[in-house]
């Protein structure tokens, strides 16, 4: 449901949010106990709310945040195939707007409640993107061979039409998610000459993310991609110099596909990456993370720089769970070593 078509009482504490949270940022002392919580975080509470809205509409109730529209909405997430982790960080996020918006302390009691049993069943399940990985034996070689594979397509489809942009955007998509393994809240929002900049030498990026809005530079983007985004800003521009048509699309959404009339959805990378893999962009990232965790060096801190990995606790994660498999693997040596050295005694 559209954010303007939410219950009055639901703009008016979302708008309270923002105000505080700008407030906050701009370093005045808040008046009132409550903190507003981050303004990404106001941003997906916003949206889990859309869809809370939505459900029950479905069900020709009235919007609001009850015992019965919670048992509603935990439904469709099911429904739609949602995993424990993702549901748990719903009903957090309903679970704020509730403790600042006052409501029943037996409705905030009850998404506390379930919070936990959906974080409790998350560490049981094994996340979708590693039964992926485990089943398609799909590696960071095979999405870059995949994204030539595209472009030499997108070369031999006629000039101007649809199938050249198409063949076109997912060849440059997939490989800049490779290069630059963001997130799609970043990816998608990439504007020509805001963030992505050609230079003589090829391109570079400059982005904050929209989570933990943390400051993404690479002032020397790999020259593999350089053919990717080349072929973007040569589109639908036949006979003109390239500056030239650099110049005319500075300003356009890189993965626009209406000559910057519109900017593509924050979903667009995801859908991409599931016409040709049958998995969201996300999984880039786990695999530049296996990939070094492949190294029996310390390379972790390649993967995270690269992800843009800004998180503590989640870089923790990551490294942590490298070492324990970089030990399983000098375990499994030493003991071979062993094994090989008794069978010649």
């Amino acid at each position: 449901m559209p954010e303007d078509q939410l219950p009055r009482s639901w703009r008016r504490a979302l708008r309270e949010m923002r105000n505080a949270r700008a407030s906050a940022d701009r370093g005045l002392i808040a008046l009132e106990d409550r903190t507003p919580p981050s303004a990404s975080v106001i941003r997906n509470l916003a949206s889990t709310l859309r869809v809370l809205a939505r459900v029950c509409e479905d069900h020709t109730l009235c919007a609001e945040v009850s015992s019965e529209t919670i048992e509603l909405y935990r439904a469709a997430r099911h429904a739609e195939g949602n995993v424990s982790i993702s549901i748990a960080s719903r009903l957090k996020e309903l679970r704020i707007f509730a403790l600042w918006s006052d409501l029943d302390e037996q409705v905030i009691a009850k998404l506390l409640r379930l919070q936990r049993r959906y974080d409790r069943a998350a560490k049981r399940e094994r996340k979708r993107k590693d039964v992926w990985a485990a089943k398609s034996g799909k590696v960071l070689g095979d999405v870059w061979v995949k994204a030539e594979e595209l472009l030499t397509l997108s070369k031999a489809a006629p000039g101007g039409s649809a199938l050249r942009a198409g063949l076109t955007l997912d060849a440059a998509c997939l490989a800049l998610s490779v290069v630059c393994p963001l997130r799609c809240g970043d990816l998608h929002r990439i504007v020509i000459g805001t963030q992505l900049s050609r230079h003589a030498e090829g391109w570079s990026l400059h982005i904050v993310t929209r989570k933990g809005e943390r400051t993404y530079y690479r002032p020397e983007l790999w020259p593999e991609l350089t053919p990717f985004l080349d072929a973007l800003i040569m589109l639908d521009m036949a006979g003109s110099d390239f500056w030239e048509a650099y110049e005319g699309k500075c300003g356009m959404a890189l993965f626009s596909r209406d000559g910057g009339e519109s900017s593509p959805s924050t979903s667009w990378p995801t859908r991409c990456w599931h016409r040709h893999f049958g998995i969201g962009a996300h999984i880039i990232r786990s695999l530049w993370h296996s990939l070094m965790f492949e190294s029996e060096n310390d390379d972790q801190w390649i993967a995270l720089a690269l992800c843009g990995q800004g998180n503590g606790r989640t870089a923790k994660h990551y490294i942590l769970e490298g070492r324990k498999k970089q030990s399983a693997r000098r375990g499994r040596a030493k003991l071979q070593a062993l094994r090989h050295g008794l069978e010649r005694m």
